[in-house]
C-alpha cells in the first residue's frame, strides 16, 4: 500500500526499481474462470501498477526503472493466455 511505501521510504529516494514477479498457472483458454481472470490482473497488471505508482514519489531525478516480463509478451504460448494478455497490458501501459 502507500502508506507502507511511505512508511518505509520516507526521507529517502530510489536511483531506480526493478519489478518482477512469477506468473499465474497455465490453463487451456476453455477451463478459465473469472476467478483467474481476477488473480492474474493483481499478480500481473494491477498490483505492479500499483506498486510502481506508490514508488514514483521516491524516484531520483534521473532514475532507472526496470519490468522483467516473458518472450510470452512477444509471442503468446499455449496455456498462458493470461500471462501474455497482462504482462503485454502492464508493459504497454508501463512504457507510456
Amino acid at each position: 500500500s502507500a502508506s507502507s511505501i511511505a512508511a518505509l521510504l520516507e526521507g529517502r529516494k530510489l536511483s531506480g526499481v526493478l519489478i518482477n514477479g512469477g506468473g499465474p498457472p497455465a490453463k487451456s483458454d476453455l477451463s478459465l474462470n473469472w476467478s483467474d481472470f481476477e488473480s492474474a490482473n493483481n499478480l500481473l497488471f494491477a498490483g505492479p501498477a500499483r506498486l510502481l505508482q506508490g514508488l514514483i514519489p521516491y524516484l531520483d531525478n534521473p532514475s532507472s526503472v526496470v519490468a522483467i516480463s516473458s518472450t510470452s509478451i512477444k509471442e503468446p504460448i499455449n496455456g498462458l493466455c493470461l500471462s501474455s494478455s497482462y504482462r503485454s497490458a502492464f508493459m504497454t501501459w508501463y512504457h507510456d
